[in-house]
């Protein structure tokens, strides 16, 4: 049964699968990495490399943000102009499409990656729109959240503690810690956040 030709759905599943496993072996991030920063489990990022899985929207979503790529650069078929500069700069121009990342949720990559580094950092703009949310169930990972306030009112939960956080404030907590946040607002809130992950640090369980 080997044999018999793939259906068009299992032909596109595969080359999304190949596209999503080469972006992300050119950033240099392992499948915990992309696992850290989806929230999608190891096990199910593989098959999805692999083409044994139909990845949803949401999947293509959380994987292209996490990349820092458009969705469409998930199709190896589709044009797409480049979405990150070789080098150590990230012309204006040059920046990747935001992403929508979570409900109400949009993710901008504001700094290109550096594969060769020990530590994979980018500084992210984050727009929470009205009644926007990580939701109820918390986020957590492997690295470091730092962050500040660029306008609006943001609700931050880390570890089952609630601050309300105004333009200007920061914060700074390990990526392990349960956290969530919301945007109980009627105004948008924006956020310049930083995740840095070690490369050196084995993955949980190892």
């Amino acid at each position: 049964m080997s044999d018999m030709p793939l259906s068009e759905d299992a032909h596109l599943d595969r080359l999304v699968g190949s596209k999503i496993r080469l972006l992300r072996t050119a950033q240099g991030l392992s499948l915990q990495e992309l696992g850290d920063g989806t929230g999608l489990s190891v096990g199910y990022l593989s098959q999805l490399e692999r083409g044994l899985s139909s990845p949803s929207l949401r999947v293509l979503s959380l994987v292209s943000a996490t990349l820092g790529v458009s969705i469409g650069a998930l199709f190896p078929y589709l044009p797409e102009r480049e979405t990150e500069p070789d080098g150590p700069v990230m012309q204006r121009d040059r920046r990747p499409r935001p992403i929508m990342w979570r409900n109400g949720i949009t993710k901008e990559i504001l700094t290109p990656g550096n594969p060769a580094s020990e530590v994979n950092r980018r500084l992210v703009e984050i727009v929470i729109e009205p009644g926007g949310t990580t939701g109820r169930a918390p986020v957590s990972g492997d690295g470091e959240e730092v962050g500040v306030i660029l306008g609006g009112s943001l609700r931050l939960t880390v570890d089952g503690f609630d601050y309300t956080l105004r333009e200007g404030d920061g914060f700074s907590f390990s990526s392990s810690a349960d956290h969530t946040f919301t945007n109980p607002t009627d105004r948008p809130v924006r956020v310049l956040w930083v995740n840095s992950r070690d490369r050196r640090r084995p993955p949980p369980g190892a």
